[in-house]
């Protein structure tokens, strides 16, 4: 077969498989020059490695994971150290040595300051003076009367949840007294008021003279290194609650003295009626009556002389609380006393109002036998035996490996789907932004005349106005009311969108220049005036003839752009105008370590250090696809 053939009209042209080769050729040799360039290809492995870690991360740990504060873990700091099997020793600890430094009165001073300056009430203060259930776990640990009690009042600052006043930040809503403290140094006060006047004001509910009192308090805690002793507090806690952990059991729970108290009859009525009102199936009844098979990991912990039928009602509650019959069930049912069917139709739509009413009459029944304080305590055991089961498997060495936030939030999980989002956000918002500067471009550039003159000065128009000015006045007003959408069975911020938008509507200008540029020069061209000539419509020449001859540009534009996007949602989150909680991104994750950069520096170091890799590398490979795409670099 030749090469080249004759159409009947006369005009030559190559047969299908030398297009085919020509192709193919020509692919191989933009394949060849990418791979030339060895910071291409340096990036190409690096962006590689981080789409692997934030959707490979994704098959081992769930969002969830990531978005469940744990209150006993704030600022946990990187490690790797697994649920410990020894109690922690206080008096060996950094403390006794810390609180040597501060007296008595000045440590009630200080707490009486909390009260001045609104950060506890006069009935918190009363209370740690007086000494609560979690301070009071110091009496038999220390012997030196005044160290115990300096130590009580500063555990029973760090424990005090603070209340909020006028805001409704979800920042803020796991705050304790020394993780809203910190929110009030010079650097975030700073920040928050070159934004406006009242910027501070609008974030803390409070006037700026209180303020300014806030920022002197945190000082003075600094100057007497009351920092130090919350952070050896917080430490001392996580090691506490990990080894408590692993002392949890049926005996430590009160589970046999409170099943002694039970009758079997009753127990096994429950279990009936359970499958009577349909909370249960009859075969999980069947399985309830014949033992399930997670209590048969109870068996070690029964102690000599539990009689027989005392066995059979803990492996009866034991089926209660697997299948779920209390806890996250009858438990959300009122009781009798408080049903309101108007509310219970909206709360339960799937049960009928003679259902309603019979949930509510087993819930009472079901909590008078007091049964569901005996599961409560099988479930706090079941947790524990889960938490150390999970403690001795691979991944949960990399549990903290990042450290957590200021509520106990695992960094590492927030990192994987942070990034998901973060490079979402940069490729969708791209594609909005080379599809509208594609098309601006080949309209101005094709038609020119009064429509390329409007296009362009509208171009201009707005490339004249400081895109961040833009940016951030966009973000504030449109993101203000934000609410969460559920996306591919991920719950999602509506910010994400409301950025995309505002990102690859803001970006689309500097492209549609470029195109404009090459659609002049290409119109003119030789096989553009022939197709003009054999009759073709404007729309077949635009797409069909001088798209194709753009398209080099617009990928490596494509390609920068998608790290310009990243960088742009990073500064958003960053200030606090961009994706908005708890909806995880590089971004705001950067913007939670805003409280004390120098002491928490993980909070800041992870996200930035895969914002810049992965910019770098996208910057990189456009470098390389600008080279391969560029006819001049033909050797």
């Amino acid at each position: 077969m030749t090469d080249v053939t004759t159409t009947p009209n006369g005009v030559a042209k190559l047969s299908t498989e030398t297009k085919h080769v020509e192709a193919d050729t020509m692919l191989k040799i933009t394949i060849r020059r990418f791979v030339r360039h060895r910071m291409a290809v340096i990036g190409s492995l690096i962006m590689l490695g981080i789409v692997i870690f934030v959707i490979g991360g994704a098959f081992f740990y769930t969002e969830r994971e990531g978005n469940t504060p744990d209150p006993t873990a704030p600022f946990v700091a990187p490690t790797l150290e697994n649920l410990y099997n020894e109690a922690p020793d206080i008096m060996n600890t950094d403390l006794p040595t810390l609180l040597g430094f501060v007296t008595y009165e000045k440590t009630v001073q200080l707490l009486e300051e909390a009260v001045t300056h609104q950060m506890i009430t006069e009935r918190d203060r009363d209370a740690i003076l007086a000494g609560t259930d979690r301070t009071n776990r110091f009496n038999d640990k220390i012997e030196d009367e005044d160290l115990l009690n300096k130590l009580k009042i500063f555990e029973g600052l760090r424990l005090t949840r603070v209340q909020y006043g006028g805001i409704s930040n979800p920042n803020f809503a796991n705050d304790t007294f020394w993780i809203s403290l910190q929110r009030f140094n010079p650097d975030n006060i700073g920040r928050l008021r070159a934004q406006g006047p009242n910027r501070a004001v609008q974030e803390f509910g409070v006037s700026d003279e209180i303020i300014d009192a806030r920022m002197a308090y945190l000082a003075e805690f600094r100057e007497l290194g009351i920092d130090q002793i919350m952070g050896a507090l917080d430490s001392y806690a996580i090691a506490e609650t990990r080894f408590e952990v692993t002392q949890v059991t049926l005996q430590t729970e009160g589970v046999f003295e409170r099943i002694a108290e039970l009758d079997p009859t009753v127990i096994q009525g429950l279990v009936e009626k359970s499958a009577q009102l349909g909370l249960i199936t009859e075969s999980q009844k069947q399985d309830i009556l014949d033992g399930v098979e997670s209590a048969s990991r109870y068996n070690d912990q029964i102690p000599d002389g539990f009689a027989p039928e005392q066995i059979q009602m803990l492996t009866w509650i034991e089926g209660l609380r697997f299948y779920g019959i209390w806890t996250g069930n009858l438990d959300r049912f009122p009781v009798p006393d408080r049903l309101d069917l108007a509310t219970a139709r909206n709360n339960f739509p799937q049960y009928s109002d003679e259902q309603i009413t019979s949930l509510s009459a087993f819930r009472k029944e079901f909590q008078d036998t007091r049964v569901h304080h005996v599961i409560t305590r099988l479930n706090k055991v079941a947790d524990a035996e889960a938490r150390i089961e999970a403690s001795n498997t691979f991944l949960a060495r990399f549990r903290h490996i990042m450290g957590t936030d200021q509520v106990g939030r695992d960094l590492f999980i927030r990192m994987i789907y942070g990034g998901q989002i973060s490079l979402m956000i940069g490729i969708t918002s791209v594609a909005i932004s080379i599809s509208l500067g594609t098309l601006v471009g080949l309209i101005a550039g094709y038609f020119g005349g009064w429509i390329g003159a409007l296009l362009m000065r509208i171009v201009e128009a707005l490339l004249a106005i400081p895109s961040l000015i833009l940016l951030l006045l966009l973000s504030n007003s449109l993101s203000r009311n934000s609410s969460t959408l559920n996306f591919l069975g991920r719950e999602l911020s509506t910010t994400v969108i409301v950025i995309v938008l505002i990102i690859g509507g803001l970006g689309w200008m500097g492209l549609s220049r470029i195109v404009r540029s090459l659609v002049l020069s290409l119109k003119e061209q030789e096989f553009v005036v022939a197709a003009k000539t054999l009759g073709a419509s404007n729309i077949r020449i635009i797409f069909k003839h001088i798209l194709p001859n753009c398209i080099a540009p617009i990928v490596v534009s494509a390609t920068l752009g998608i790290g310009g996007a990243i960088i742009t949602e990073a500064y958003l989150s960053f200030l606090g105008f961009g994706v908005q909680e708890p909806t995880a991104t590089w971004g705001n994750i950067l913007n939670r370590a805003q409280g004390d950069i120098a002491r928490y520096w993980w909070m800041w170091l992870f996200p930035g250090i895969f914002i810049t890799l992965t910019v770098l590398s996208i910057n990189f490979i456009g470098d390389g696809l600008r080279d391969a795409l560029d006819p001049r670099s033909l050797r």
